[in-house]
């Protein structure tokens, strides 16, 4: 039975054939008479066949040669394209080698597998990693690094045996999480100087493949170099540094207020004290109890004001956290329990501002329960009692509710 794919019935008729040649995408060759009416209603079927020739056996037909199926009489032909020089198909066929690829590339021949190499090469210095890429014409990446530099993605079949350690360099490099950045820039680097070494400065692929060791060399050597410089002592020092600055900023929030905090309970005591009884100076109570008022504005805007500082505060720890985590990922455990307890701090300060606020609220309905009583000759108003209570239970329930949906509170949350 005859294969149901394109890729794998061309394989199947190819391998049939006598004198097989392969010339502008097409496949010519001659059948014998016992497999030839099949397999042209198969090639048929699949919209493959171009002509054949009963009486000789001649069949002329056109195997896959789609993006992610490609049929290739060697891998010169393969590499002809320039979308398969940038992407591996999920399936290809090179027919001198009688090699079939299908995602595989480790019981392949050492060339194919440094096709597979010089791909991933060519997705590695593809962006972000480079600035721009240019991927028809003659395709190429382009660099800025302190000049502008290009590297054409051209390679040939003579540069795919030589390159070996693309994985590890991948695995091990690329995709390690430490100084990201920073390996980045050393890659550039070492392009850009290699890029020096040839006429013109025409980088292309196959000339970094051909000295791919050389090219891990150098990248390795500049990397250990920028290790040595990295310390570790010298990051826990800055990073003890900023928290004992953060802790300060914080701490300042609540201490700017301490004086206005300590004429809240002495203006309770004032305004109470010098209210008069029914009849006496009725405008002298009602001044009084405006002037609580505006007192009780004026606090409620400070401590808005203080509220607002304290979250820049944390703002800009949350962005040195960040950097931290950018620059030292790998080390960024170790840093871990300062920054908590700079959020612990935050979280204590602005619930210290909260209930602040609350006691501030708390003493004008005081002051407005003394007003009343006097007005009304001794007797305490139940309504104002009443609503009073109401308005102070549905503004602690408001601020829990606006406290519980800060993202900058929760505890589960990552700084």
């Amino acid at each position: 039975m005859l294969p149901t794919t394109k890729l794998e019935l061309a394989i199947a008729v190819y391998k049939k054939l006598r004198e097989p040649t392969y010339e502008f995408g097409r496949i010519t060759g001659f059948l014998h008479a016992d497999v030839f009416q099949v397999m042209v209603n198969e090639l048929e079927k699949h919209e493959l066949l171009e002509r054949h020739e009963a009486a000789s056996g001649l069949v002329v037909f056109q195997p896959p040669s789609e993006i992610n199926c490609f049929f290739a009489f060697s891998l010169e032909d393969l590499l002809s394209g320039n979308q398969r020089r940038q992407s591996v198909p999920d399936k290809f066929y090179i027919a001198d080698k009688d090699y079939l690829y299908e995602g595989d590339a480790s019981a392949a021949p050492s060339d194919v597998k440094g096709y597979v190499a010089a791909v991933t090469l060519v997705k590695i210095f593809a962006p972000p990693f480079s600035d721009h890429i240019v991927t028809k014409g003659n395709p190429k990446v382009i660099f800025f690094h302190g000049e502008r530099f290009e590297l054409a993605l051209s390679y040939s079949e003579s540069d795919l045996c030589r390159l070996s350690g693309v994985d590890e360099f991948v695995k091990g490099f690329i995709k390690s999480d430490a100084h990201v950045e920073q390996k980045k820039t050393i890659v550039k680097s070492v392009l850009l100087e290699m890029s020096k070494e040839i006429p013109s400065n025409n980088l292309y692929l196959g000339f970094v493949m051909a000295r791919f060791e050389e090219f891990l060399r150098r990248v390795s050597s500049s990397y250990q170099l920028y290790v040595s410089e990295f310390s570790f002592q010298k990051v826990k020092a800055e990073v003890e540094k900023s928290k004992f600055e953060a802790l300060a900023k914080i701490n300042k929030v609540f201490s700017d207020i301490q004086n206005q905090l300590l004429a809240v309970p002495a203006a309770l005591i004032v305004v109470c004290g010098q209210m008069d009884a029914l009849n006496t100076l009725p405008l002298k109570n009602f001044f009084i109890l405006v002037g609580s008022f505006v007192f009780t504005v004026f606090m409620f805007f400070l401590i808005l004001n203080q509220k607002n500082t304290l979250r820049t505060i944390f703002s800009e720890i949350k962005a040195e956290w960040n950097l931290i985590k950018g620059n030292h990922k790998a080390v960024k455990v170790k840093f871990d329990e300062p920054y908590k307890m700079l959020r612990k701090r935050y979280r204590y300060q602005y619930v210290m501002l909260e209930v602040v606020a609350f006691l501030v609220l708390l003493s004008f309905f005081i002051t407005l329960g003394v007003y009343f009583y006097y007005d009304e000759g001794g007797v305490i108003l139940g309504g104002i009692i009443a609503w009073s209570s109401i308005f102070l239970v549905c503004y602690v329930v408001f601020r829990a509710i606006n406290a519980f949906m800060d993202a900058s509170l929760r505890e589960s949350d990552e700084i």
